[in-house]
């Protein structure tokens, strides 16, 4: 996602452009996916698991922060929520749509997920005006 970012452009070809290529992942490594799931079942029980696996998820969730932060700064748009929620939201659709893709492919399709990441990029980083 950072060479989307560093490539520039209108924010709102880089919002396709960045969910294009999360979809893609989603879609076509599968096996992250299920490994990403048992990962997070074996941590909610095992408190071992879960220290490895948390530090990994917190610097994932940061690195997201950070690319939102960079669009905004590079957009001027200004983040709807600070950066670190942002990460946070993204990287719960990340895995939520990981989940819905895995039990349901025929219902929760690349278009689908397109969709919904661009749904929240645009809220995350075109805010509208609230009076």
């Amino acid at each position: 996602m950072t060479a989307e970012i560093d490539g520039g452009g209108e924010t709102g070809a880089l919002i396709e452009r960045v969910a294009a290529l999360i979809t893609a992942r989603i879609v076509t490594d599968t096996g992250h996916g299920q490994l990403g799931l048992e990962f997070a079942a074996r941590a909610a029980r095992d408190e071992k698991t879960r220290a490895v696996l948390a530090p990994m998820r917190r610097a994932q969730r940061d690195t997201a922060a950070r690319a939102v932060a960079e669009v905004s700064d590079r957009t001027g748009t200004g983040p709807a929520v600070p950066p670190e929620l942002a990460g946070l939201i993204l990287h719960c659709l990340t895995n939520g749509l990981v989940n819905e893709h895995l039990a349901d492919p025929e219902a929760v399709t690349a278009d689908v997920i397109e969709q919904a990441f661009s749904a929240v990029l645009t809220a995350l980083l075109l805010p509208t005006s609230r009076t």
